[in-house]
């Protein structure tokens, strides 16, 4: 596998590179510490996501989401299989991506929500050509180059949105889904904070066995699950992109006691921070090399 990365920057983090997979075009189930879009140009290849685990075809053409907290895997079908991907995480999401439509495509997972959308060549061309135009906006840091990227997604995204059936925007209530959008964005400012669902039904003025209905059937999540993800994707992006202590890592995620961030972190990633950081650095020095 070869990753042409021309840039990587970790406060906030955002990232798009073409990736070419030559050989080893498998990878088991596993998350990562950011959102990603994919547009893939050559190639196929199944991809499993989520507890549902849904199941899609890519192809070239194929424009697909993958949320931070959506555990996937997959398995190319045909080579050579190329496309670019889009990495941001939830610092980047929260400080730039304000309206809804962008926001819920990485946050919300409703039952009939649908990971994939298949565009045509024409439209599939202006999609890479958007992609092209962040890489370039990425190397040069141009003076408000995270707010470009950020309209840029946008551009990207409406794209999808006016030449596609709509698959990341499901029909639904929009006082529902305006009520967990704006829960989802505190969560994301005060994720350090010791909050519950009874701080977020009063800070919102709902009722919290409702809110803890509607939280489910909008994001996928329970409520409590939906905030260790959270918490989990801060930790993984500073294990990884950070020499911060695990102790210190530990703080900075909402938890105060290391014991207990250390068994919930094993229990949702089978390793330990220490581990998984490791294990992260032993893949990144392999992926540098080209093997």
């Amino acid at each position: 596998m070869k990753d042409n990365r021309k840039a990587m920057h970790n406060k906030p983090f955002f990232d798009i590179y073409l990736r070419a997979r030559e050989n080893n075009g498998s990878m088991s189930p596993h998350y990562h510490f950011y959102h990603q879009i994919l547009l893939i140009t050559e190639g196929s290849a199944k991809f499993n996501i989520g507890d549902r685990q849904n199941k899609y075809i890519v192809q070239p053409g194929s424009f697909m989401i993958i949320s931070a907290f959506e555990k996937h895997s997959f398995e190319v079908l045909a080579y050579p299989y190329n496309g670019y991907v889009l990495a941001i995480n939830n610092e980047f999401a929260s400080a730039f991506l304000h309206h809804p439509l962008a926001f819920s495509v990485f946050l919300q997972r409703p039952d009939n929500f649908c990971h994939i959308a298949n565009l045509d060549y024409s439209i599939m061309l202006k999609a890479q050509n958007i992609c092209i135009e962040m890489e370039e906006e990425l190397i040069k840091k141009d003076d408000l180059w995270e707010d470009n990227l950020s309209f840029m997604i946008m551009q990207l995204l409406i794209l999808v949105y006016r030449n596609s059936n709509k698959p990341f925007w499901p029909k639904s209530n929009y006082t529902v889904s305006n009520l967990i959008f704006q829960v989802q964005k505190y969560i994301s400012q005060h994720y350090k904070d010791k909050i519950c669902l009874e701080t977020l039904a009063k800070e919102f003025f709902v009722n919290k066995f409702y809110l803890s209905h509607v939280f489910k059937e909008t994001t996928g999540f329970s409520y409590k699950d939906y905030l260790i993800q959270y918490r989990l994707s801060i930790a993984k992006d500073m294990l990884i992109n950070t020499k911060m202590p695990i102790a210190k890592i530990c703080e900075e995620c909402g938890y105060n006691n290391l014991s207990h961030f250390i068994r919930i972190f094993k229990a949702y990633e089978n390793l330990t921070p220490a581990q998984y950081r490791s294990a992260y650095c032993v893949k990144a020095k392999t992926q540098q090399s080209g093997s």
